[in-house]
């Protein structure tokens, strides 16, 4: 695998989509905040930004939960 140089890796990308995506599609934010965790760590990189995104979809995840079970999300949706 060796060393990243210097521009070559894409942690900072990876992680402001990871952010975006876990507020829009949980999925997606999820498998991009595994790939900045992943380059991150190739490139010896902090890990703050997946840390970010795998907070804002646990919120997500709770916020949700909250909504189903209180039964304002049906209303919302009617």
């Amino acid at each position: 695998m060796g060393t990243a140089t210097v521009g070559d890796d894409k942690v900072n990308l990876y992680g402001g989509l990871a952010i975006v995506g876990a507020l829009c599609c949980p999925i997606l934010g999820f498998a991009l905040a595994v790939l900045t965790l992943m380059e991150a760590k190739r490139c010896g990189k902090p890990r703050t930004l997946a840390y970010i995104a795998f907070g804002v979809l646990v919120v997500g995840v709770i916020v949700n939960i909250g909504l189903m079970s209180t039964g304002i999300f049906t209303d919302l949706l009617s």
